[in-house]
């Protein structure tokens, strides 16, 4: 990024482009014969294939991809890397999946053990592919609202000292965790924060919810729109003691005997 401000700055964080989907999507679409795709599978694979690699709330397609991704990474990995009771076998990561995707489609791994055939890339690819259909069209129906990323993913604020039941969810949102908007389930960048730096500093930040851990309090959830909207508030930042502000609400000296 050159030339980079404030503003540029605060738009960078709330980035849902997903440069895992960029780097794998293509590849996953080329082992796809449109032709073999019933009517249903059909409309499906328009919508991945035209999908722009965001994943915003309003996104189908990432909603699609990121099913496929999960249904073809444990199709490939759970008949060697099944985890039965009492193993403590951890999976490949995604990274060795990619490289298998990209540089391995003939791999063994692609390979089910379980089954008197032998499958490679494009095999397991067009079974994860139709399975993903079934499971999306059982759970949500036909495409539409209720396959769009924001109601699809689990996204909720915590209570500051993690307190059950009293946190703010579920709500409606983007984001993933291959993205620079890294939010998934309760996780994500709570804290926000740009620092303008130069003769005179300023800083702006924001975090969801509010300042005050009591659900009885303006102060309970009044910063939370301001962070889903990807706002930030320029943040009080005094030089020294004697310096004030309309802002302050109220101080408090602490004084030694």
């Amino acid at each position: 990024m050159k030339s980079a401000t404030i503003d540029s700055m605060r738009v960078l964080q709330t980035d849902t482009y997903s440069i895992f989907a960029e780097d794998v999507l293509a590849e996953m679409l080329k082992y796809i014969d449109p032709g073999k795709l019933n009517d249903e599978q059909k409309q499906v694979f328009k919508i991945v294939k035209k999908w722009d690699k965001h994943f915003g709330a309003d996104e189908i397609g990432a909603t699609i991809f990121n099913s496929w991704w999960t249904n073809f990474y444990n199709e490939t990995w759970q008949d060697e890397f099944g985890n039965p009771e009492g193993s403590n076998l951890k999976g490949p990561d995604r990274d060795r999946t990619i490289k298998l995707l990209l540089k391995e489609p003939n791999s063994k791994w692609f390979d089910n053990i379980h089954t008197s055939a032998k499958e490679d890339c494009k095999e397991i690819l067009n079974q994860t592919f139709a399975v993903t259909v079934a499971e999306l069209t059982r759970k949500y129906g036909k495409p539409g609202t209720k396959w769009e990323w924001g109601n699809v993913k689990e996204t909720y604020i915590n209570h500051l000292a993690n307190i059950l039941g009293l946190g703010v969810g579920n709500f409606k949102a983007g984001g993933a965790s291959t993205t620079v908007n890294a939010l998934i389930d309760g996780h994500g960048p709570s804290w926000r924060m740009v620092v303008q730096m130069g003769p005179q500093v300023k800083g702006f930040g924001v975090f969801p919810g509010g300042e005050s851990g009591n659900p009885g309090s303006f102060f309970y959830s009044n910063l939370l729109q301001t962070w889903k909207d990807g706002r930030l508030n320029e943040l009080l930042f005094l030089k020294d003691a004697s310096e004030s502000s309309s802002r302050i609400q109220s101080t408090l000296t602490l004084t030694s005997r």
